[in-house]
């Protein structure tokens, strides 16, 4: 028989002879909702960094590309057809991308930029773009054989 106390508490709770609980109590429910809000609170946090983090990848790929485009732009006309000095302005090109060409000679045993030609075209692509913490750029530089 189960003591006084506990059947006028909560008369249900208990089986009839071997005394294991039939369901939870307050403070379980209570405990089992708190790590439950603070583990979804963890979760949701993570979606706007995501977020973020794939807008940054996006801009990167979109910047990559067209640099990449306009390498194989020149890579597809003659070498001397290619001037040195400043090829393409900076100046707007898709959305917020603003790309700037500069070509120059260089020294094909040090690779410095020399003023002749020698043979050796530095041709250096930069894209700027916006971002919420500034402008950002991406750099591709490629050389170019006159043979």
């Amino acid at each position: 028989m189960q003591p006084q106390f506990l059947m006028s508490a909560r008369p249900d709770m208990y089986e009839s002879n071997n005394h294991t609980p039939k369901g939870f109590t307050i403070v379980e429910l209570l405990v089992s909702i708190a790590l439950l809000s603070l583990i979804l609170f963890g979760i949701i946090q993570l979606f706007p960094r995501a977020v973020a983090t794939g807008r940054i990848a996006e801009q990167l790929t979109t910047a990559t590309y067209l640099a990449q485009a306009q390498i194989e732009t020149i890579l597809g006309t003659e070498y001397t057809t290619v001037t040195t000095g400043t090829f393409e302005p900076r100046h707007l090109i898709s959305g917020s991308f603003e790309r700037q060409t500069i070509v120059q000679f260089i020294d094909p045993t040090t690779l410095d930029v020399t003023g002749s030609d020698q043979g050796l075209k530095q041709i250096v692509v930069t894209v700027f773009y916006p971002t919420a913490s500034g402008e950002r750029s991406i750099i591709l530089p490629m050389i170019i054989a006159s043979h």
